[in-house]
């Protein structure tokens, strides 16, 4: 039987990958107007290869051209692409957050961050960090407490929601969130007109957090799980993927986050498996954008039809990538 979510990770990654002991639903999910291609060629997509060695790679998908930085292991879902300084930055398993030119390899910014952080966005606005970290306490086991046994008892997950200069690398603020039962992974995004850090809860509800105090600011119910997701800031509304058991079928979904409601559901013509964590939205084309298992093949999906209008293969295997278009 396949899984609810049909995506995919990596499976050359699992060494290089520090993967996050925190109460996520890890949702394993599978899964635009044609444009003249012109505009295509300024694309640029930068992930984290790691086959024959871990690199941070960009590839201009026009020319093909590569840039490749080393890169040891980090913590999956961490990863930002910054416009302001067109950094691409990832949290380190050492906790230490890079932000890296992706086309020189330089170095822009590093400092240190609480153990864990994931789900990470850019405010760029207030040129702040913001992301979620869990950590883990045990409660006393009944049986063993008077003999003072090492023996633990269940586990209590707390979350926190912080937000760092970027600048400076200095803590601005670090709350405590209320997740519930927890949140699924890859299905995060920031609203910069509210500044609100937006989570796709376990029950389904997008929470709007005020990431200065950790306060949920509103709930709205869209009653699925949906992966991969994108915000679209022009209209307000979710881009992402959903998968059905009874077709065997997967779906683009655009989802109006003030009410929940369903705005298209389009059947992605292309049956295939997808990479969990890669996900964009190239407005210039009006393209949902995703990577194929086993194929790796970058998608443009039309929105409108589900049809694929266009495909660039990759040669090796990435994770984590973010797409972009070059100055």
């Amino acid at each position: 039987m396949k899984p609810v979510l049909n995506f995919i990770l990596n499976p050359m990654i699992k060494n290089k990958i520090c993967f996050l002991l925190i109460p996520f639903l890890v949702a394993l999910l599978p899964s635009c107007t044609k444009q003249t291609e012109s505009k295509l060629n300024s694309l640029i997509i930068t992930g984290i290869k790691n086959t024959k060695g871990s690199e941070m790679v960009s590839i201009r998908l026009d020319s093909g051209v590569i840039s490749t930085t080393p890169v040891n292991c980090y913590v999956l879902g961490s990863t930002v692409f910054d416009s302001k300084s067109g950094g691409y930055g990832y949290v380190g398993c050492d906790s230490v957050f890079k932000l890296v030119n992706p086309l020189t390899g330089e170095l822009i910014k590093s400092f240190k961050v609480p153990g864990g952080l994931s789900q990470t966005v850019i405010d760029s606005h207030d040129n702040m960090l913001i992301g979620r970290y869990t950590t883990i306490s045990y409660e006393d086991d009944p049986d063993t407490v008077y003999t003072n046994s090492v023996t633990a008892g269940a586990p209590i997950y707390t979350n926190y929601v912080i937000r760092v200069d970027l600048a400076t690398g200095t803590i601005v603020s670090q709350n405590q969130v209320d997740l519930g039962d927890g949140a699924f992974l890859c299905s995060n995004f920031y609203d910069p007109v509210i500044k609100g850090y937006v989570l796709l809860r376990s029950d389904y509800k997008l929470i709007t957090i005020n990431p200065s105090t950790g306060a949920i600011v509103k709930s709205t119910d869209i009653g699925k799980s949906v992966g991969n997701i994108v915000y679209n800031s022009d209209n307000k509304t979710l881009i992402g993927m959903t998968y059905s058991y009874s077709t065997d079928r997967n779906y683009v979904e655009v989802i109006d986050t003030e009410t929940g409601a369903q705005i298209s559901k389009k059947e992605i013509k292309q049956r295939d498996d997808y990479y969990l964590c890669i996900s964009g939205y190239d407005a210039e084309s009006n393209c949902y954008l995703a990577v194929n298992y086993p194929q790796n093949n970058v998608l443009f999906i039309n929105i409108s039809t589900g049809e694929i209008d266009k495909s660039y293969k990759l040669d090796n295997p990435m994770n984590d990538i973010k797409f972009w278009r070059g100055r």
